[in-house]
């Protein structure tokens, strides 16, 4: 499906349920943007968990953000249960804004939902010429370093500078990998691979029914679990959200999400010796690329990301049968 096209697809479904055109367009976008970089577990396949929150009442597809404080470079707003990728898009520009006025800003956001692919926001800043950090919580997922039951979540980080042609950008969650992946092996009936997650019991599984049932593997063992940890507190518990249990996933009907997350901007413009950052960038690569065995291909943080952008951008995204049908069913209801 070409990219216009599966753009024009979540705009229908969104209209069909209420949600304004303008609106509808930032949802869109960055649903189908991670599509496109193929991460396919954050894109359209959340779409119709989107529209069961509306229909529930548990997202205002109206809300846009407000300021609840407001110190220059530091600020704190609430999405008003709003759609995350709105939130996000409108978090991001006034980070880029107050960045560029005083040099740096951190711009927190409280009660807000799902943001679909983090890296997309770090992308939208690092596009803009500065450099970013973006931190989210996440619906509980991971038990404590020590513990069974799940009480923090995949509470991803991403991170990103401007590029030569694009942008560096990393993006990973605190466990081996995000929930989606393993909801998406439900969806598809295989198992996981080993490593990645535990059942209800704190047994190690490969089978992704009980790993539905139970916690996810931290990434990097008690690392993994610590940064989750900071990640909370630098969102939810800094902007007095929701955090650990509170924190709803999009999938749970059983109240709002809550969702709170943080994004970081940097002029690097302002910066001493700016003027040759891409150069400097370059060299480094050229040094990491040529520290390989010339047969095995040597990325930087997003270059495979970006590579599947551009090969959407040619010929299309592939959407799984199920996602498709359940898309095409929200428009006929």
């Amino acid at each position: 499906m070409r990219i216009e096209a599966a753009i024009g697809l979540a705009n229908r479904v969104l209209g069909k349920h209420g949600v304004s055109a303008e609106i509808a367009e930032h949802v869109a976008d960055v649903l189908v943007d991670a599509d496109a970089r193929g991460v396919v577990t954050h894109g359209l396949t959340r779409l119709p968990a989107y529209v069961a929150r509306i229909r529930a009442g548990l997202l205002d597809p109206d809300a846009r953000p407000v300021v609840v404080a407001d110190h220059g470079a530091l600020l704190l707003l609430d999405a008003g249960n709003g759609f995350g990728a709105v939130a996000g898009c409108d978090a991001a520009d006034l980070a880029a804004e107050r960045s560029a006025r005083h040099g740096c800003a951190w711009v927190t956001v409280r009660n807000g939902n799902h943001l679909s692919m983090l890296g997309y926001y770090a992308r939208r800043l690092a596009g803009r010429g500065f450099a970013a950090i973006a931190i989210t919580n996440a619906g509980p997922s991971m038990a404590a370093w020590g513990g069974k039951q799940p009480v923090v979540g995949t509470n991803p980080l991403a991170m990103a500078v401007p590029g030569d042609g694009s942008p560096v950008v990393l993006d990973m969650a605190a466990t081996m990998v995000a929930r989606g992946k393993i909801r998406r092996a439900q969806a598809e009936g295989k198992p996981i691979p080993e490593g990645w997650a535990f059942d209800a019991r704190g047994n190690p599984t490969t089978d992704a029914d009980a790993a539905m049932g139970g916690t996810l593997a931290p990434a990097g063992g008690h690392k993994g679990y610590a940064l989750s940890v900071m990640i909370d507190l630098m969102t939810g518990v800094l902007g007095a959200g929701s955090y650990a249990s509170h924190v709803r996933t999009a999938t749970d009907r059983t109240g709002p999400s809550g969702v709170c997350f943080t994004l970081i901007a940097a002029d690097i413009g302002k910066l001493p010796d700016a003027g040759g950052y891409l150069d400097r960038l370059r060299a480094f690569r050229a040094e990491v690329e040529a520290s390989g065995d010339g047969e095995s291909a040597i990325y930087l943080p997003g270059d495979m990301e970006n590579e599947r952008a551009k090969k959407a951008a040619r010929d299309g995204v592939e959407l799984p049968e199920d996602v498709l049908t359940a898309l095409e069913g929200l428009l006929e209801e």
